[in-house]
């Protein structure tokens, strides 16, 4: 045990309120891991000092309930600022009857909770550049699931949404090869296109079984189809998809 760093007593005593009750994330884990990140910078003498960290916080705010949408094992985020209590639960659910219906959560205060629902189609492969390479499409559909909305103003995900923008009405993600800030893709990339092409593939298999859910309605049709027809005409996201 480190000085000041108690791993048994910490697990047992942190605890929040989320909508009121008493939320202990840490109580039934057997192994906690606790990072003390310093928020410093170099002054013009070279010497480091203290930063607010503002700009942290910023970012945590503005995150949404589909952060953890294309991660594969975080499927609970928490985060609290102990100096205001403002905080933010975050929870990623799968449907225990249909392993492509997730639920993404988010909690804050003084806000009802939100809840979106989705429909996600997953692909894993192998490729010379990467074993166990990922695609995924995601679509959103209302709470009864009897219905997909479509979505304006997509990124390109790559486990985390990216600065590269889509037209598209539904979410994609790739384990794409991006720029070192893992901000945008890379360009040019003949693994990215490899992925793009599989992306296309998979969201035509997905149709499959959007049809078997009674799900390509002409609202479907109108909405999401012709809209991702458009996007390849005028975006060129995913090239040969129509």
């Amino acid at each position: 045990m480190k000085e000041g760093w108690n791993y048994w007593n910490e697990k047992g005593s942190l605890s929040y309120k989320v909508n009121g009750k008493p939320y202990k994330p840490f109580a039934d884990e057997e192994h906690l891991t606790k990072i003390v990140i310093p928020f410093l910078k170099r002054n013009n003498q070279g010497q480091l000092i203290r930063v607010s960290g503002r700009e942290v916080l910023q970012k945590l705010e503005e995150l949404t309930g589909e952060i953890l949408l294309f991660l594969n094992h975080i499927k609970e985020l928490y985060w609290i600022n102990k100096r205001t209590g403002k905080f933010a639960m975050i929870t990623l659910g799968q449907d225990g009857t249909d392993s492509n219906l997730v639920t993404c959560r988010i909690n804050t205060p003084g806000k009802p909770e939100e809840i979106n629902r989705y429909l996600k189609f997953k692909k894993i492969f192998d490729h010379p550049e990467m074993k166990g390479a990922e695609v995924s499409v995601a679509y959103r559909v209302n709470n009864r699931v009897n219905n997909i909305n479509e979505i304006q103003g997509t990124p390109v995900w790559v486990y985390f949404p990216t600065r590269d923008m889509t037209k598209l009405p539904f979410y994609i993600h790739g384990s794409f090869e991006t720029a070192v800030s893992r901000e945008k893709l890379m360009t040019p990339s003949a693994f990215n296109d490899y992925l793009f092409d599989q992306l296309g593939d998979l969201i035509a298999e997905s149709l499959e079984s959007l049809k078997s859910r009674k799900l390509i309605t002409q609202g479907f049709i109108r909405r999401v189809i012709l809209t991702a027809f458009k996007d390849e005409a005028e975006n060129g996201t995913i090239n040969g998809l129509r």
